[in-house]
């Protein structure tokens, strides 16, 4: 028996991908036009986006080219259209025969398209170039309807009002790494604490700030972050942020409570959204670990 060797992680993927058989059963030909996934799928120039797609695989080296540029293009119109997770996206696609006759399909399928790790490796591949000239071709769609008649205040005529939606995707979004969302915590402490010294007219307490600020420097700096500099960074970080936790909390704890009054809604969140962050960094730190449950990406 012969055994395929595979190079790499994501052409095994690619080709479980393939392996799994897509049951068609019902036409999707005869859906109604005046569906808005209808409508796209058949205004959307499928031979541009399928060139400029292959260009950035590399298909013809790569396994990618197991699942067509339209069903996986498709997908991803429809993930961000409907915000929705990997997951939830599958499950819908399956679902959903308009969203089927999106990706290409032509009869009805009660399976899933492609498992949702494709979208992972697909994002890693594709750069903001390729999102852009996307949101273009959909902006364009909206020319395709028939044009109406728009004259201003004066009777003179023009073009109208163009919408653009940039929703189908998450264009020029910050990676959030660990020492980012550790820095991101400790200036918010150093925001609030300014923010109440400076309302109520009180000294500001000395915080860790500025050692935080320069081991995440001495980080950033760095060409080449070898794992031992980042973790001792993280070490650093992470110390500093329960200090200054444990400072913010005694400083505004032996004061009224309204005195809080300063901070709005947001700021109240966004500490939140830090404090379970700090909490999270800490226990994958001591743990050794790169995931958790529920994982903050942002404070904001």
């Amino acid at each position: 028996m012969d055994v395929k060797t595979f190079k790499n992680r994501d052409e095994i993927l690619f080709t479980i991908s393939q392996s799994r058989p897509v049951e068609l059963q019902e036409s999707l030909l005869g859906l109604s036009k005046s569906n808005r996934w209808v409508k796209l799928a058949d205004h959307l120039p499928w031979d541009r986006i399928e060139k400029e797609y292959n260009k950035r695989l590399r298909n013809s080296h790569n396994g990618a080219g197991n699942k067509p540029a339209r069903m996986v293009v498709g997908g991803l119109i429809v993930k961000h259209v409907e915000k929705l997770s990997d997951e939830k996206t599958i499950q819908a696609i399956q679902e959903n025969p308009y969203m089927q006759y999106l990706l290409g399909l032509e009869k009805f399928t009660g399976k899933p398209v492609f498992v949702p790790e494709l979208f992972v490796l697909v994002r890693k591949r594709l750069d903001h170039d390729f999102f852009n000239m996307l949101t273009l071709m959909l902006a364009e769609t909206d020319g395709s309807k028939p044009k109406k008649e728009h004259t201003d205040e004066d009777g003179n005529d023009h073009g109208g009002t163009m919408k653009i939606d940039a929703t189908c995707c998450d264009a020029e979004v910050r990676y959030p790494t660990d020492s980012n969302l550790l820095e991101d915590g400790s200036k918010l402490i150093d925001r609030l604490l300014d923010k109440f010294c400076a309302r109520h007219k009180v000294k500001k307490p000395q915080t860790h700030r500025t050692e935080a600020r320069q081991a995440f420097i001495g980080l950033i700096k760095k060409k080449r972050k070898g794992r031992k500099l980042i973790d001792k960074t993280k070490l650093i970080q992470i110390r500093c942020l329960q200090a200054d936790f444990q400072l913010f909390l005694d400083f505004l704890g032996k004061r009224s409570s309204t005195l809080l009054a300063c901070f709005s809604r947001h700021d109240y969140k966004c500490l939140q959204a830090a404090f379970k962050m700090y909490e999270q960094q800490k226990m994958m730190f001591e743990q050794n670990v790169r995931r958790c449950a529920d994982r903050i990406i942002s404070i904001y």
